[in-house]
């Protein structure tokens, strides 16, 4: 697999390239998550890829060289996380599976059974129509969603907005877990989420994809600072990542239904993503992981 390719939505990825990619880039972020909590933080050791903080909860109580870290671990982690993306869409495409399977690259523990997964399952060919979800949806749902372009846009904002604020304010005051579901998941599945409600009726273009992919997650960070559950600089500092994440997440969309994707078969996707983020939520309150 050429370099450029790594970074392409398009085409297949067979078992053995997809290891060789997820184990290199494994290793080489891990050195430099390393590399970097040692220069903030003075670890040697000790860094700990699941929970780098230890014990730190909560954005408001971390420490200016803490904020720092998280930022930059975020940041560096981006082009890993999109290579990551593109390449298990790929093998899932190459192994005939739905590619919105990809949401689980972003689950503590899961992710890694997924990866071993998507390592042993063999080439098998699948259409088009099945990238999008694997059993159609309820009938009549589609009444509910305007036809119109400027429509489904507002509905799709509107929807994910209020979803992704529940979701915030479930992670954080009702479950207590302040982690990678928040920053990561939550993003990436309000991007996708998004998107599939936007092009439910029609296809949409790239950009328009990305536009409303973008807007929810903005509007929940507004939404934190409005409401105090957090301060403009915690918004600020985690803005940038979160939006990366949703633009991520809206291609991922633009992807699905740009494949021909069938419009009845969206709401069995809708309810996966809303169960998937508590659930991430859930899972981090278990095993006790926090950025």
């Amino acid at each position: 697999m050429k370099f450029a390719g790594l970074w392409r939505w398009d085409g297949r990825v067979g078992r053995a390239a997809y290891a060789a990619v997820g184990l290199v880039g494994v290793a080489i972020k891990h050195n430099l998550d390393r590399l970097i909590a040692s220069s903030f933080l003075g670890y040697k050791n000790s860094f700990n890829y699941w929970a780098p903080l230890g014990k730190a909860a909560r954005l408001d109580h971390l420490s200016s060289f803490e904020a720092k870290f998280i930022a930059t671990l975020l940041l560096v982690s981006i082009p890993f996380v999109w290579v990551g993306v593109a390449t298990t869409v790929k093998r899932l495409r190459d192994a005939g599976q739905p590619v919105w399977l990809v949401v689980l690259f972003f689950f503590p523990f899961v992710n890694v059974l997924f990866f071993l997964i998507l390592c042993l399952l063999p080439p098998r060919e699948s259409s088009p129509e099945s990238e999008g979800a694997p059993w159609p949806g309820p009938h009549g749902f589609d009444r509910f969603i305007p036809h119109t372009q400027l429509g489904s846009a507002a509905l799709a904002i509107a929807v994910t907005g209020i979803l992704g604020l529940a979701f915030v304010i479930m992670g954080t005051m009702v479950i207590g877990a302040y982690g990678w579901g928040l920053f990561i998941a939550l993003p990436f599945c309000l991007g996708v989420f998004s998107v599939l409600l936007y092009s439910y009726h029609e296809p949409r273009d790239w950009w328009q994809c990305i536009g409303v992919a973008l807007l929810p997650v903005g509007l929940v960070g507004v939404a934190l600072i409005l409401v105090a559950l957090e301060g403009v600089i915690c918004v600020l500092m985690a803005a940038p990542f979160a939006l990366a994440l949703a633009a991520l997440g809206g291609s991922l969309g633009y992807v699905i239904q740009a494949h021909h994707w069938r419009p009845k078969q969206t709401p069995a996707m809708f309810s996966i993503l809303i169960l998937l983020v508590p659930a991430s939520f859930g899972v981090e309150r278990a095993v006790d992981l926090r950025p």
